[in-house]
């Protein structure tokens, strides 16, 4: 159904446009975009207001505060660089998990969780995340774009400018998902151009594009600026299908992906998912807009405050700190000499007093009380403490549980924004699925990296995404966090500490969650014998069946770790090929254990023989007595 805008143009839906007609569909796209620009302009003042106060910068186009302008103290920045180090500094991991499902397709959940893992690598997600959330705590949403590089058919990903993003103001309301998404970005002409080298159709629209400035967009305040580039403004256009495939039922024909520029669309692709190809990140739920609450929102008020506090004790001081001369009456004292100067003489009548050079207050005490008293209250408000910001911890809090309990307690208070963080990252996980998907179907199942981690080693290898697409419906997405413990090393030690006194976890198993990079290659060394069983369970599991334990190995671990990583395994259903090959893995190592405890008094000359099972069974050891306890190895004299 046509619609008509503010000045009586008619705009038609840009996704009912036919083949025939996508130059109409492009120039229909990126009219409903400017109309969606004119009614939140009063939204993209505020984010740019919060922008500015946050960078602590008048203007965005490159000038600054003037010398007597500059604001005293920005707690904007404070507050949410403080909410970015506790926050985001949780790295959320990908995770699938399965209902009732059989051993293969638990092994495939792993799996695809290790190759999305190692893809968030390849795209630098851990760089983009401090910027992805300072987004949403400055603008209200962060917005992570995933895309496939045309060269390497890789999945990237890179930041949108949330002042760029336009989403209708009554679409994407109280957690719904906006039907229609609009993003402009400035794309240079010649690469551009470059990337359409092979469509003359596309290449003649490139050429006559507008560029940004005389786009009539008034997108972030700086596209009116003088510029020496040559630019061109690009629309990308996403419209949700009417009804998304579901089963064995197709999605409607309705749903479109776009590349346009002013004079017409460059490329028309169906789209057919249920989600917008993006990922969001809001600090905050705001139920009668798209983009979310932002926290700099929040400091406003007290920001203005302080800086206007600011500029007037610092007028004050510039006027009334200067030193006075108190001339008692009477005193005969000629006012040319007076000088502050060292060394200089002055005349007076002692009768009736001496002249006294005294400095003078000009700021009142109480003003740098109310100072303190407003970054109390804003620090109060939005959640956080000044010990945060400042990065110290409560005076006493030196155990490990001390630090998780205060954790804790700091944790209930944001786990709203926690939430939205892991909810941003499934979502991003659920893109990359997407990307993923529309690879393997255009003929680019590329090797992708999987991470693996064996004990303290951790290692990549390449899958390919046809192999753990079988059943993914049956899969469901979750996250957790890299770590939970303390963030200090010291509460790190002392909460291990207390693992092991407590015994809830072995000494072995406790110095595993031990990550401190200076030491981990002596780390290396002193796990040498978990590490060697945890890679053999490994390999036993991806079908390697001719792995056992070598005679160097300390038996006591092999048997440890293969006692329980055969009641897992057999908790999950493992095929009995594994279970078995785990088994004689386990009998191997308790041979080792026998023969470590024969006589040391054996006959000279007699060959002591590998137990059965055991690689190098067919081979004589050294003859001697065997100096060797169960759980320190094997050792021959």
């Amino acid at each position: 159904m046509a619609k008509r805008s503010r000045r009586g143009k008619t705009i038609h839906p840009w996704w009912s446009f036919d083949e025939k007609h996508t130059k109409e569909a492009g120039k229909a796209a990126m009219l409903t975009a400017r109309e969606i620009a004119r009614k939140l302009h009063p939204r993209r003042r505020e984010m740019l207001q919060h922008m500015r106060i946050y960078a602590g910068r008048y203007d965005l186009r490159g000038g600054s505060y003037a010398a007597d302008q500059q604001p005293s103290y920005n707690i904007t920045r404070s507050i949410v660089d403080t909410a970015r180090s506790l926050i985001a500094a949780a790295k959320p991991r990908p995770m699938f998990t399965t209902s009732d499902g059989g051993w293969e397709l638990k092994q495939r959940a792993k799996l695809r969780a290790r190759i999305i893992d190692g893809q968030f690598d390849i795209a630098n997600i851990d760089a983009l995340r401090h910027q992805w959330f300072e987004d949403g705590a400055v603008c209200g949403i962060g917005i992570l774009v995933p895309y496939i590089d045309p060269a390497s058919h890789e999945v990237r990903a890179s930041l949108a400018d949330p002042l760029r993003y336009l989403v209708d103001p009554r679409e994407g309301l109280r957690g719904q998902e906006a039907r229609s998404t609009y993003y402009l970005s400035c794309v240079d002409r010649g690469v551009l151009l470059a990337d359409f080298e092979d469509d003359p159709e596309a290449c003649a629209l490139i050429n006559q594009a507008d560029a940004p400035e005389q786009s009539g967009f008034d997108l972030d305040m700086l596209l009116d600026a003088d510029t020496t580039a040559d630019q061109v403004l690009v629309l990308e256009s996403v419209h949700l299908p009417s009804r998304a495939a579901y089963g064995d039922q197709e999605a409607s024909e309705d749903g479109k992906r776009m590349i346009s520029v002013s004079g017409g669309a460059l490329t028309v692709d169906p789209y057919t998912e249920d989600i917008q190809p993006h990922a969001y990140f809001r600090y905050q739920d705001d139920p009668c807009s798209f983009y979310g609450k932002a926290l700099a929102e929040q400091c406003r008020a007290a920001s203005r405050r302080l800086n206007r506090l600011g500029e007037q004790t610092e007028a004050a001081s510039r006027l009334g700190s200067t030193l006075k001369w108190l001339l008692p009456r009477g005193a005969e004292v000629d006012e040319r000499e007076l000088s502050n100067e060292m060394g200089t003489g002055l005349e007076f009548d002692e009768r009736h007093g001496r002249p006294e050079l005294v400095p003078m207050a000009a700021v009142h005490p109480s003003w740098f009380q109310e100072r303190d008293s407003i970054r109390e209250e804003v620090f109060s408000a939005t959640g956080y403490s000044t010990l945060q910001a400042e990065g110290n911890k409560p005076p006493g809090l030196n155990s490990g549980a001390a630090q998780i309990a205060h954790d804790d307690i700091q944790s209930r208070r944001h786990a709203p924004h926690a939430q939205q963080w892991e909810i941003g990252h499934m979502r991003l996980t659920r893109v990359f699925e997407i990307l993923n998907d529309r690879n393997t179907e255009d003929g680019h199942d590329i090797p992708l990296p999987a991470k693996y981690r064996r004990g303290r080693s951790e290692f990549v290898r390449e899958v390919r995404w046809s192999e753990v697409t079988k059943d993914a419906g049956k899969l469901y997405t979750r996250t957790f966090p890299i770590s939970s413990l303390p963030n200090t090393p010291r509460g790190k030690w002392g909460l291990v500490k207390d693992w092991i006194g407590t015994g809830f976890m072995s000494r072995l198993s406790a110095q595993q969650l031990m990550d401190f990079p200076d030491i981990d290659e002596q780390l290396r060394f002193e796990f040498a014998d978990y590490d060697a069983v945890m890679n053999d369970i490994e390999d036993i599991i991806d079908g390697n069946f001719e792995v056992m334990p070598v005679p160097m190995i300390d038996p006591a671990v092999a048997i440890d770790i293969s006692r329980a990583s055969y009641l897992q395994l057999r908790t999950d259903r493992a095929p009995d090929d594994i279970l078995e090959t785990v088994q004689r893995y386990m009998t191997s190592a308790q041979a080792l254990v026998t023969m470590a405890q024969q006589p040391q008094g054996a006959p000279q000359g007699v060959p002591q023989q590998v137990p059965p099972g055991v690689p190098g069974a067919a081979q004589q050891i050294p003859q001697g007595p065997v100096a060797a306890q169960p759980g320190q190895g094997v050792v021959a004299a």
